[in-house]
């Protein structure tokens, strides 16, 4: 069989019958074959055990997969820490073989390595193989520069109708940036939504606006993305709406409390839904009477202004909203349509 001489050969179309643990084991060869300086993969070395270590450790993990497999079946087992071992090392061989800087590997290189993990998605491999490098990988301040290419990618998929393909434009990213550090598909989700997204409102939340969300929890339950999408037009973001919820239940639950007690977080926490329910038609009730009173006092305010109305003039009537005032200033009757 011909070996891996480029990313570009499909292992799986030159060796249609091989078995993973046969890609594994002619990765290994071709690497001892190289005869090249290894590749050092951010600051962390993978040393390469012997074969017979590494056949042992491959089988056992298959075992696993095979015992978890016969109970659960349609699911994926999680990958755990010998499965993760077991990635570095392939994706050490692999760069090894092909020259390639795992940050410069694409969806084919990184298939073509969940291929012999048990058939793992490419995202998976990918994404925990960077989770398991240096913490500066995953947790690292946002620069201009990321956000600015975040905004340009994120423009380009979008013409081509990709919005979501966040794990494309998260490997994209690491390729233009060529910093020591790279960034996720949820990471590069997040900053998009919660920072950079112009179409995002990030002012301050009115009444009407909270009723509004109360409203589409009742209905809806707490699927903040639905509620995002059909209810704020995404001008709210999900993570937006979840915290204002928590924090008006926290804010207006103690009017409704006639046994306060110390431990009121606990108590919240330990509510039932139809309880939750209540109060949430409660606090809709006692805004909407905030709301109607903040509008009377806005009106009285504006009309005041307008026409110098003093502290010592009497306001006699507002009739339903229709703006219709009667004033009495000075033994003059002035109508105010």
């Amino acid at each position: 069989m011909e070996g891996l001489a480029s990313t570009t050969d499909s292992i799986q179309a030159n060796c249609k019958f091989v078995t993973r643990l046969e890609k594994l084991k002619k990765l290994f060869d071709q690497s001892l074959q190289k005869k090249q300086e290894n590749i050092i993969f951010q600051n962390r070395q993978v040393e390469i055990p012997q074969w017979v270590d590494l056949l042992n450790s491959y089988k056992e993990i298959e075992k696993e997969h095979n015992e978890f497999n016969l109970n659960n079946v349609g699911k994926m087992k999680k990958m755990d820490q010998s499965e993760i071992d077991l990635l570095n090392v392939v994706v050490r061989l692999y760069g090894d073989i092909h020259k390639l800087q795992p940050l410069l590997m694409d969806v084919f290189d990184w298939d073509q390595i969940g291929s012999i993990l048990f058939n793992r998605h490419w995202k998976v491999c990918r994404s925990k193989w960077m989770e398991n490098q240096a913490t500066s990988i995953v947790d690292h301040p946002w620069s201009r520069e990321e956000d600015a290419i975040l905004s340009q990618l994120y423009e380009k998929y979008a013409e081509q109708n990709k919005y979501n393909k966040w794990s494309l434009i998260a490997m994209e990213m690491s390729k233009i940036c060529k910093s020591s550090h790279v960034r996720l598909g949820k990471q590069c989700r997040e900053r998009w939504i919660n920072k950079l997204n112009p179409q995002v409102e990030r002012g301050p939340w009115y009444k009407e606006e909270e009723i509004k969300l109360l409203v589409a929890v009742l209905n809806n339950g707490k699927k903040w993305s639905l509620i995002s999408r059909r209810d704020f037009d995404n001008q709210r973001t999900e993570n937006c709406l979840k915290n204002r919820f928590h924090t008006i239940i926290k804010r207006e639950s103690s009017k409704f409390d006639k046994h306060k007690t110390q431990n009121k977080k606990q108590n919240l926490q330990k509510i039932n839904l139809e309880d939750e329910n209540k109060l949430i038609e409660q606090i809709i009730q006692e805004l909407k009477d905030e709301s109607f009173l903040q509008q009377q006092s806005d009106l009285w305010n504006t009309v005041s202004k307008k026409y110098h109305i003093s502290q010592s003039d009497h306001l006699l009537d507002i009739i339903d909203n229709s703006f219709q005032v009667v004033i009495i200033k000075k033994n003059k009757i002035n109508e105010i349509f």
